[in-house]
């Protein structure tokens, strides 16, 4: 699985997390994120760990659809998974599959996205604390009412991803079959 980090001003590098980890880095906003790649196993699940530090929106989509901003490759038909808190027992809160189909679109660093089709779509208000976000490929469904009890492996599709975080505070970590960089702050690291 291939991931890219997007944070408010573009991508996001190794070099730059590392020098906004070394360094400190602006807290001023949250952090609206986008994330890219491509799942390699059809029951790939990426597993993103985040704060939000107050009561308010948060918004999660996929964009795989979105005839603007074309995937390099052929989408998957994204599934997404809202756990409280992080680990095993993180509780099942939201799943959604197809939700964007009607047409969802929202600004992303100053790059309209669009939901469509057989995009996922998150728009919950959250009170703060910690969260995780699984995307899959359907019908790789959380098995819930935990993380712990896994997915059900039933994922038929491989191939590109987008998923977009929208009011979130911090990345705590993530999760894969490749994993990223474990956290970092929230704010612009690319400059």
């Amino acid at each position: 699985m291939v991931v890219e980090f997007r944070s408010w001003k573009g991508a996001l590098t190794a070099a730059a997390l590392a020098a906004a980890l070394l360094h400190g880095a602006p807290q001023a906003q949250a952090l609206d994120l986008t994330i890219g790649g491509a799942f390699d196993d059809p029951n790939d699940v990426l597993l993103i760990e985040f704060s939000v530090a107050g009561p308010g929106p948060f918004t999660a989509f996929t964009s795989h659809f979105d005839p603007n901003n074309p995937l390099p490759s052929p989408p998957i038909d994204p599934v997404l998974a809202l756990f409280s808190g992080t680990g095993d027992f993180a509780f099942l809160e939201a799943v959604d599959d197809d939700g964007a189909f009607l047409g969802f679109s929202a600004d992303v660093n100053g790059v309209i996205f669009t939901g469509e089709f057989f995009d996922s779509l998150l728009d919950l208000d959250l009170p703060a604390g910690a969260y995780t976000l699984g995307l899959s490929s359907f019908p790789n469904f959380a098995e819930g009412p935990a993380l712990g009890n896994g997915y059900t492996d039933f994922g038929f599709e491989t191939g590109s991803f987008r998923v977009h975080l929208l009011g979130v505070d911090q990345i705590l970590g993530t999760q894969g079959p490749a994993p990223v960089s474990p956290s970092f702050p929230r704010g612009d690291f690319t400059s």
